[in-house]
């Protein structure tokens, strides 16, 4: 008798198998592959390409779009300041050269425009969470930001001061402020608010079940901090701002301890940043 071999195909299949020593690579274009991308490009500090990978976790029910739903709610949450705070900046340095203010004034413009972008996405995803899951604690699946620095980049108070900037800077600079403004909002959404290490060290371990009250908390700074964005010396946008703003109390009343000096600090801006606006569409006839 002949002995049995099995064909060559199969043979090399079988030995790549074995070398590889893994499961084959996901296929392009499934939920898993955008589910390992967001995974690969968020700790290179890409978040604009982890946005849009988690956007595309959104649209179909499947088995990654509830531990999508709150990263990507917190990324939205930090470009969403990244790009306000890069405006202000901007609005600043226009203020500071007069000679030469029109670089600022297009680069404040497009800015706000993108913010303003990040903080609809916000409500939306926000407002989804809200209806999937009422109540309960939040559960936490994605890594601690591998880039970014709680505090200014130096590079950005230079523009604050009128210096013009080349389009290299404005690039670097661009790309410090989302990554501060992403590491700002996870601390929030991890219960850690300001505290990088806290906010590292209590997510070592995945996933991280964050309590609902810390999560809210977090939802009502980021949404009182988008309210600016319409305000009457920003956008004057008066629909979207009472939006944000009624977002905002609606966060802060989901479990945060009211006692708080922090809580009492932001209903209080709340509050009356919501009396300003009332009175200030009484006084138009709206």
């Amino acid at each position: 008798m002949r002995p049995a071999f099995a064909p060559l195909p199969v043979l090399l299949s079988l030995l790549l198998a074995a070398c590889s020593g893994g499961p084959a690579p996901v296929k392009p274009g499934t939920n898993a592959f955008f589910w390992q991308a967001a995974n690969e490009n968020f700790p290179k500090g890409d978040y604009l390409k982890t946005s849009d990978q988690l956007e595309r976790l959104m649209r179909t029910d499947n088995e990654f779009k509830a531990k999508a739903r709150p990263w990507r709610i917190a990324l939205l949450a930090g470009l969403m300041n990244g790009y306000r705070e890069l405006a202000d900046q901007y609005e600043l340095g226009g203020r500071a050269n007069k000679a030469n203010p029109g670089t600022f004034r297009k680069l404040t413009a497009n800015y706000r425009g993108m913010s303003s972008r990040a903080a609809i996405s916000l409500a939306d995803s926000y407002g989804d969470l809200i209806k999937d899951q009422p109540n309960g604690d939040i559960e936490i699946s994605f890594p601690y930001p591998g880039r970014g620095a709680m505090g200014l980049p130096p590079a950005v108070l230079k523009i604050a001061q009128g210096n013009v900037p080349t389009d290299d800077e404005i690039a670097t600079v661009e790309n410090a402020m989302l990554q501060r403004g992403v590491l700002r909002a996870v601390c929030d959404v991890a219960g850690a608010p300001g505290d990088a290490a806290k906010a590292q060290e209590i997510m070592k371990t995945l996933p991280l079940t964050v309590p609902r009250a810390s999560f809210e908390l977090g939802m009502a700074k980021a949404f009182y901090d988008a309210s600016v964005l319409y305000n009457p010396y920003k956008a004057y946008e008066p629909v979207r701002q009472r939006t944000m703003l009624d977002t905002a109390a609606k966060a802060l009343k989901n479990g945060p301890d009211a006692k708080s000096d922090s809580v009492k600090e932001l209903s209080k801006k709340i509050e009356n940043d919501t009396k300003a606006l009332a009175a200030l569409l009484k006084k138009a006839g709206r």
